[in-house]
């Protein structure tokens, strides 16, 4: 009798131990299909431009490429025109395996630095000028990415200078949305932002006219991490 009482309490505690395992691997279940359906939610980013392929490109001979300045600047240095890039890495929220990422909403934000002389306005030519962004895929930033041709032009930026240290935006939805969807293996998103009428010139005063905007990373002022051009993005696997 002893006897079958312990195998009995042996039996028990065995099926006590087992059950205990699938109560385990049933909770770790329900939280990895947590983990699935969080996965598909509604989220949003803010990306900051990548240091390392932001700056600018100027129409010299022959064109002078800057990726490494404490700006970004857009317009004219002794009749000279720039034009400037933002680069942003969207690597981190790419989604894995056969999902798709589903734009909901990306707009792009700058900051004015600086301005230099009036480069908006018609005192020196007779065109009011205003800043665009164009839609491009340019890699790493090089001379050819100056005239190098657009995706899309997804807008006026700015069409005035702006108060110190002034916010430019730019809802971009559409155009991001478009590019993701149509392009295979697209690790960044990036903007090329110029003048319209911004041929070189020998124009004196407008040959100084400049926009100067915050980089990913200004070697002059560590302090500034609102101020670095963001691509804010709300977007959604599917």
């Amino acid at each position: 009798m002893t006897d079958y009482l312990l195998n009995n309490k042996n039996v028990m505690k065995t099926l006590y131990s087992k059950l205990n395992m699938l109560i385990i691997i049933a909770l770790v279940a329900v939280i990895m299909s947590s983990c699935k359906k969080d996965d598909t939610g509604t989220k949003s980013v803010t990306l900051i431009s990548d240091a390392d392929n932001d700056g600018y490109v100027a129409n010299s001979t022959p064109r002078m490429v800057n990726s490494a300045g404490a700006s970004i600047i857009v317009g004219w240095t002794s009749g000279i025109s720039s034009r400037g890039f933002v680069s942003f890495d969207i690597t981190d929220i790419k989604p894995s395996g056969d999902k798709n990422m589903v734009i909901e909403k990306a707009t792009l934000r700058i900051h004015q630095k600086d301005y230099n002389f009036l480069p908006f306005t018609g005192n020196y030519d007779g065109i009011m000028r205003v800043a665009e962004a164009y839609l491009v895929n340019y890699g790493t930033l090089d001379q050819a990415d100056y005239s190098l041709a657009a995706i899309s032009n997804c807008g006026v930026l700015a069409s005035a200078q702006l108060p110190f240290h002034g916010e430019a935006s730019l809802d971009v939805t559409e155009y991001v949305a478009d590019y993701l969807t149509e392009a295979s293996g697209v690790s960044n998103i990036q903007f090329r932002i110029q003048f319209t009428n911004d041929s070189n010139t020998e124009n004196n005063s407008l040959g100084k006219a400049r926009w100067y905007l915050f980089p990913g990373e200004d070697p002059d002022d560590e302090d500034y991490m609102d101020l670095k051009p963001a691509l804010e993005v709300t977007f959604h696997y599917l």
